[in-house]
Order: C-alpha cells, then structure tokens, then sequence
C-alpha cells in the first residue's frame, strides 16, 4: 500500500533520474572515467510515428535539460531547464516531498481505517485519480482475469475500480529551490490473495511483454532481499526511458495496522469483494481475512504525461526497438544500448560549455597535485635519501626505521605522480572522445 517510505524516495530518485542519472552502465562510477564506444549522431534521431507523436520532444528535451544539469554542475545555475508543459506540480527532494503529498496520504490512511474510498479524498492542485490506465506497465483488468483463472485474486486497493493517482513532480536539490526538471507519476494500488513470489512473476511477465525489462539487482549480502520488489526500464527511442517500481509485501508487513480489521471493511471492487466475503480459503474452512491478503503498488515514471493519447506511440516506438533487437543476440544488444548511452551523454556533454569546463578544472587539480608530489619527491629525493640523511642525523630513529620509512615516502611520491599523470591523461582523452 502506499506509504511514505514505500513511495516517497523511489519517486524522488526517479524523478532526479529522468535528467542528472549518468547511462545505467556507469551507475558506479562518472561516464567521464570510463568511455564506451558510441552510437553514431543519427542513433539518436527520432522519427515521428504521427502528427501527435511527443516523443520526437521528449528525446530533445531531455538532452536539452541533460545538457544543463552538466552545465549547472559549474555555474550552479538551475535556471536554465526546461518543463514539458505548465501542470500544477509538487516538489521532490531526495529522500522528501512536499508537505501537501504528505497531508493527502495521512488523509488516505484515514480513510483506509473509516472504510472509505481513498479516490474520495481532498487532493491537492496537480494531483488526481484517473480511470485512464493505458500505458502503463501492467494491463491491469488483463491481469487481474488471467490471475482470477488460476483462483487468484488481484484488485484493486481504496478505489472501486482501477485507477492511478497521478502528479507531476518537480525536482528540488534543496529546500526552498525548484527546478524546472519535470517528471509525471502514476501510481495503483492492489490487493491479492497470491503468494507474493508468484503475483510479483505475473506482474513482471506482462511487464516484459510491454517492453518493460527488469532491473532489479540481486539479493547478496549488503544488499536488500529483493523477492517483493521489482524495479523495470522500458527504452523507448533515444534519450527516453521510462522507469517503473512494484512492489508487494504481505499483511503482516504491509502497515497492517492502517487497515480495518475485517476483510468486508475493505474497498474493492464488487467482484473482488463478492470473492473475498463468500470464497473459501484452500485449506481452511473459512473466508479469506486481512492476514491473508498480501497488497502493493505498481509506480510508473516518466519525462512525459503518459496515457490512452501516447499508448500507441510508445507501443510503435518501442515495438520498432524489439525487432531491431530480435536480429541480433543478447551481447550484441547489450553492446548496442552501451553504445546508444554513450551518444546520449556526449550530446549533452557536448552542449555544456559548463561541464567541459568541469573537465578542465578537474585536470587542473590533477596537474596541482602532480606537482605538488613533483615537489614533494624533490625534498625528500628520488629515493627518499635527502630525507632519511636528515632524520640520521637526528639518531632518534634506529636507521633500519628511517631506510624503511624513506623507502615508503618515496614510492608514495612516484604513485602520486602516476596517479595524477594517469588520470589527467585520461580525462584529455575522454575529453577528446565525448567532443566527437
């Protein structure tokens, strides 16, 4: 169910994403440090696929706010982005939002324990449910029949009927700054009577066959048990990604203690509830109960307003990647999305005066630094020997101590040097490369 700590910060980050996040493959370190060949100019043309195609805009745009977000990261200057269109937004933070999302979910977990529907509540401006859940990434009433066939039920959560409450979000680096930075969100609750491993399959696989791909890391230690959780990247066309959470947790770990206490209290719709009230649970003798229901969220991302209007350009666009893809094998595809990450990056990097000059700052620190290891290597002498003469001379040291210790002052000089000597190097030739 929507919460705070469930919904908030994926939402923030994504919405941070949709212009500052470095190319998927360089997420551990800058895209500046490690070049991958790129795609040509013209991979990253979009040809419209109708009159009202937006994704044509959407790639400009984000290469356009790329650009700045570069920039911005030498002349601090946010002004400069850009807005898809002018919707009354809220504004995200890392890790916050705005108190006017925080009031409307407290509203809802009124609601939730009065047994009302959620869609009922008091919305702040650019905020609101809607009955519009094409383009999204799960066919919601298709997968609710196909999961129903297998006596699993699969519903919706405070509302009716299915619907997504959307916003649009703008991003805020700090308190009391917004930028222009745009991103549009939807969000489903649901309910189910399946096992969490099994609902959260289902969900991926109508995912995938959307052109969604999972993402998700795997467990391992240092890391989140990731069984509930999916997170999926659907590549449309060029710089334009759309990004999707899900999430599913069962009763005992789903802030039970905001539901009512009985199943007929919760809000579905009138089929779901008709089975939960009248269908015996396998193995038991009685009707299903809170504690064995299992509910989630399904959060979509995106730089654009998505809905019935652009389904069929992002089915056309992302349709035409699949059958680009289906011709080659997986490492090939793989090679050729490092590839088209790469172009993207040198587009902006290309358009930011201010991120290059980031570059050449950067190489300036390298070359003050070799110099002053330079100077450093000099007082103490090539092999340290200027220095350990002096601290014999002392006899407060045994000289074995100060041969040893000379020894090690010297080599860290000379890895000092080739240090800044190696990464100065190599950011002239990355320079060099993202300029092409």
């Amino acid at each position: 169910m929507l919460t705070k700590r469930n919904v908030i910060l994926p939402i923030t980050c994504a919405l941070a994403s949709l212009t500052l996040a470095p190319p998927s493959y360089a997420q551990e370190s800058s895209p500046i440090l490690h070049p991958t060949p790129a795609a040509p100019k013209n991979a990253l043309h979009v040809e419209s696929m109708g009159m009202d195609d937006p994704y044509p805009r959407a790639n400009a745009l984000l290469l356009k706010n790329g650009a700045k977000a570069l920039d911005a990261m030498t002349t601090h200057d946010i002004s400069g982005f850009e807005s898809w269109n002018n919707e009354t937004s809220l504004a995200f933070s890392w890790g916050s939002a705005d108190s006017r999302f925080e009031r409307i979910l407290n509203d809802f977990y009124q609601r939730f324990r009065q047994c009302s529907p959620i869609d009922r509540s008091p919305l702040a401006a650019g905020v609101q449910f809607s009955t519009d859940i094409a383009d999204f990434p799960v066919p919601l009433s298709a997968l609710q029949a196909a999961l129903r066939a297998k006596g699993i039920l699969f519903a919706p959560f405070g509302t009716e009927q299915w619907k997504v409450l959307k916003w649009t979000g703008l991003y805020s680096p700090e308190k009391g700054v917004v930028t222009k930075i745009q991103g549009f969100v939807r969000v489903v609750s649901f309910l189910s009577t399946g096992d969490i491993r099994t609902v959260r399959k289902a969900m991926l696989r109508a995912a995938e066959a959307r052109g969604y791909e999972d993402t998700t890391p795997p467990n391992g230690p240092g890391w989140l048990e990731l069984d509930h959780v999916a997170f999926l990247k659907q590549p449309v066309v060029g710089a334009v990604n759309i990004s999707a959470l899900m999430s599913i947790d069962p009763a005992s770990k789903a802030n039970a203690g905001e539901l009512p206490g009985d199943v007929s209290c919760l809000i579905t719709d009138k089929q779901s509830k008709t089975f939960l009230l009248h269908t015996v649970k396998p193995g038991t003798n009685r009707s299903y109960q809170i504690r064995d229901l299992s509910f989630g969220y399904i959060a979509q991302f995106s730089p654009i307003p998505l809905g019935k209007d652009t389904e069929p350009f992002t089915n056309a666009h992302v349709n035409a990647r699949i059958e680009k893809e289906r011709k080659m094998s997986p490492q090939q595809t793989a090679a050729r999305r490092k590839e088209v990450e790469d172009r993207v990056y040198r587009e902006k990097y290309q358009n930011a005066p201010g991120g290059q000059k980031f570059t050449q700052n950067y190489i300036a620190d390298m070359e003050r630094l070799k110099r002053n290891a330079l100077a450093f290597q000099q007082q103490i002498g090539t092999n340290g020997q200027n220095w350990a003469s002096e601290m014999k001379k002392t006899k407060i040291m045994p000289p074995d101590w100060v041969d040893e210790r000379a020894a090690e002052l010297a080599s860290g000089a000379r890895e000092g040097i080739k240090l800044t000597e190696d990464i100065s190097n190599h950011l002239r030739q990355r320079h060099q490369e993202l300029m092409q």
